[in-house]
């Protein structure tokens, strides 16, 4: 750090000093001194400067805005874009609002729903009610484009959390986007296996999709979770009608019948499709001994392979709304407003 000659100096200096008289000693003393005065003033030059580098830092004022959602090559990482600046929360003023909003939101006056839950959202930008309910009003509202950047966000924020999924899911869905729709779905399905209502979705979009393996074997994943919901045998025999597959469609309905053995209808279609595999419908006891395996069925073959797909719970929140099942269609698809806590 210090220069060469400086200490060269000082040596050849005290080399004079032991070998010279006393007036050639006084003259090196009034060197050295000179020699260490400029030392000590380069050594607090280099030190203040080094300190004044330590003291400059980059502070980023980078906010990650709802437009940058739509386009993720701008940020690379949400959480890391919002931590760059903390906002300064009043969370008394936001929990107010908050329920202000809420309550309005469960009398259906979704307009000033959303002008609180925005309000909400301006002051604590990750609140996940707040985003998840104003993304449920966007829907209602058609606004398909700000609840998708809504859903996006909450997903970057809380990718482990199935229901912004599944919310996402719907936004696709309402857009004609099937095959996005079928992603968010099968995504949500995965991260939380539990509720029947995702797999309604799921496979009701595939049905659109003419995707009839999957949608059969999601369908029956969603029995497996409620046997008894009674409208889903009819949807997945209606499947198994359309494509032909009267055996697996007649086992289907006579497992129905273990759970709703007065059930008249049933009992009416298994006639029809023993008609259609030209068995005779005398008795039906005689039928079930007589009836081809399940399985037979050569398009079913390709049904069983797939109807005991993986699916990997990783949480499950006990506090959401289990809302009863109905049969899926074009406007039934699940819909979830509870935000886990």
């Amino acid at each position: 750090m210090f220069p060469k000659f400086s200490i060269v100096f000082a040596k050849k200096s005290i080399y004079i000093i032991v070998n010279s008289s006393k007036a050639q000693i006084l003259m090196q003393l009034l060197l050295i001194i000179a020699a260490l005065s400029g030392l000590v003033y380069i050594f607090f030059r280099v030190s203040k400067r080094m300190r004044r580098t330590d003291r400059i830092k980059v502070t980023p004022t980078l906010m990650a805005t709802e437009g940058d959602l739509t386009d993720r090559n701008k940020t690379r990482n949400f959480r890391e874009a919002m931590s760059w600046k903390r906002q300064k929360v009043d969370y008394k003023e936001m929990n107010d609002t908050f329920n202000q909003a809420d309550y309005q939101f469960s009398k259906g006056n979704y307009t000033v729903a959303a002008q609180g839950f925005v309000h909400v959202i301006s002051l604590k930008n990750d609140h996940p009610e707040a985003n998840n309910k104003l993304g449920i009003i966007y829907i209602k509202q058609e606004q398909y484009k700000k609840a998708e950047a809504l859903y996006r966000k909450l997903t970057e924020l809380y990718p482990n959390k199935a229901l912004y999924y599944s919310n996402l899911g719907r936004v696709f869905y309402n857009q004609g986007r099937l095959d996005a729709a079928a992603n968010a779905y099968h995504h949500a399905v995965q991260l939380d296996s539990r509720r029947p209502e995702r797999y309604l979705s799921l496979g009701q979009v595939y049905r659109e999709l003419k995707r009839y393996k999957e949608s059969v074997s999601v369908f029956s994943k969603a029995l497996d979770l409620n046997p008894r919901h009674e409208d889903l045998y009819f949807l997945i025999v209606d499947i198994l009608d359309e494509i032909k597959a009267y055996e697996e469609a007649v086992a289907y309905l006579e497992a129905m019948l273990e759970f709703f053995p007065y059930n008249q209808n049933a009992k009416t279609l298994i006639i029809d499709f023993r008609r259609k595999m030209e068995i005779s419908p005398l008795s039906s006891e005689r039928i079930r001994k007589s009836a081809p395996a399940a399985g037979q069925n050569s398009l079913f073959k390709e049904f069983a392979n797939t109807k005991n797909v993986e699916m990997a719970p990783l949480h499950y929140d006990d506090d959401q709304e289990e809302a009863t099942p109905a049969p899926p269609s074009p406007n039934q698809l699940n819909m979830e407003d509870i935000a886990p806590r």
